[in-house]
């Protein structure tokens, strides 16, 4: 028997397409798990608890909540970014960002940013569109302290 070209073409692409499709079944549970993740993380800001975890950027950009809410714990001004522009490495947590999110408006020494939550569009961008005060988590923002008596925005 001769060598058949043919049948070994049909039985790599079966293999390729099987691969592919398990590949998909994987995938399909990671984004899943990531938007629990997230939620989860999203819950425990939202009420004011301590996280017990911070999801990756990686977990972040699978779940499909890219942009980062935060504040200013001392002059209360909000900004929110949005991860995926970042240039940083896919397995870092969130947390990694606080201090390159910190007030540069505050004192010599700011506090450090709060992350607020993760959500898969702009609310400031929204809020601005509807020309009303931003709001996240059903709550206003009231400035207190040394800043203007209107929030800052900011944006990255």
């Amino acid at each position: 028997m001769g060598f058949n070209q043919r049948r070994m073409d049909r039985e790599r692409a079966a293999a390729q397409r099987a691969e592919k499709e398990r590949r998909e079944r994987e995938r399909g549970r990671d984004i899943a798990q990531a938007r629990k993740l997230v939620a989860i993380w999203n819950s425990r800001a939202g009420r004011g608890a301590r996280p017990s975890f911070y999801p990756t950027l990686e977990t972040v950009m699978l779940a499909g909540a890219p942009w980062l809410s935060y504040m200013c714990p001392a002059c209360r001004t909000v900004g929110e970014i949005d991860v995926g522009t970042l240039d940083r490495h896919t397995a870092m947590s969130i947390s990694g960002l606080i201090p390159s999110l910190s007030c540069r408006r505050c004192c010599d020494n700011p506090p450090f940013a709060k992350l607020l939550e993760l959500t898969p569009h702009s609310t400031i961008a929204a809020a601005l569109r509807k020309g009303s005060a931003p709001v996240l988590n059903g709550r206003g923002y009231q400035n207190r302290g040394a800043c203007p008596s209107r929030p800052v925005v900011r944006r990255y």
